[in-house]
């Protein structure tokens, strides 16, 4: 399986249409460290590839100002509705990963993009370092690496930059999960293994709305479930975090001063999220945690 790390830049908020896509193509997990080691000071990825189209619509002028392309630079360029994919992709990785997943399953719908399995590193990074008052890529830069922060992020909302950033936060997104034993240490882990924890990441702890909004999943009253439940448009994770008693992550965390286990086996797919479930107790035996590890 391929992943790619992928971004793109659309024409607005209302009705989004691809005006750039930029992705560094990841063959394995071992190419993440390999990738992000060759990275010196600002450059790009080597292997980075970005195309620019015709979205077929005017750009909003905050698109405009956010990502710095005009209608005129993109009028000469191939409609969006021919843009594909490399062959063979199973992940894509980035921050907010779902909007570029829909824009582009917007622009080609017939080629299926919107069933790819996305790896969304906001979540992952919100989950990881809390204690970071805001998980944008420039301020994760910030956060991780102020030696190239500022030069970066004065060309955030380029695709080509975006998806370079991505690359140094992913690889830090993994080390990470790897000191805590979310995963195995080295390569012996899979795209489907990291999908499934930025999955899981994804579940709220807190419900994240309305007038119980920032409190416990398990303390919501039963009756505002029977209310949230009974709507046309539910968030599938909130859901998964309801049948699941409050639990974000079905693992308890290790205990204090505890280091945590080392994964030794492929974690298992989850069931669809769209398919009610039976609440489930957590597993006694722990594999990782997202708790606060102190920083140097």
């Amino acid at each position: 399986m391929n992943a790619l790390i992928f971004d793109t830049e659309t024409t607005g908020k209302t009705d989004p249409g691809l005006v750039e896509a930029a992705w560094i193509p990841i063959p394995s997990p071992t190419s993440i460290a390999q990738l992000a080691g060759e990275l010196v000071g600002t450059e790009g990825a080597r292997n980075t590839v970005v195309q620019r189209f015709n979205p077929g619509k005017l750009m909003e002028y905050g698109a405009m100002a956010t990502h710095h392309i005009t209608n005129e630079a993109v009028a000469h360029c191939p409609p969006a509705g021919t843009f594909r994919l490399p062959a063979g992709i199973s992940h894509l990785i980035g921050h907010k990963i779902d909007y570029d997943i829909g824009v582009i399953d917007a622009a080609v719908p017939g080629e299926g993009y919107g069933q790819i399995r996305g790896i969304d590193t906001l979540v992952l990074a919100q989950r990881l370092w809390p204690e970071c008052d805001s998980h944008t890529q420039s301020a994760l830069l910030y956060f991780l690496m102020p030696e190239v922060a500022t030069a970066l992020a004065m060309h955030a909302h380029d695709a080509a930059v975006d998806v370079g950033i991505n690359l140094r936060i992913l690889n830090r997104i993994v080390q990470e999960l790897q000191l805590r034993g979310a995963l195995r240490p080295q390569a012996g882990w899979t795209f489907d293994e990291l999908w499934e924890i930025s999955e899981i990441a994804r579940v709220p702890e807190f419900m994240p709305f309305g007038k119980h909004k920032g409190l416990p999943i398990a303390d919501v009253p039963p009756s505002y479930w029977d209310w949230y439940l009974a709507q046309a448009d539910v968030d599938p994770y909130l859901v998964r975090a309801y049948r699941e008693g409050g639990q974000p992550w079905p693992w308890p965390r290790p205990a204090t001063g505890q280091s945590a286990p080392q994964a030794s086996n492929p974690t298992p797919k989850p069931e669809p999220l769209a398919i009610p479930q039976p609440v489930q107790q957590p597993s006694t035996t722990p594999r990782f945690s997202f708790a606060a590890r102190p920083r140097p």
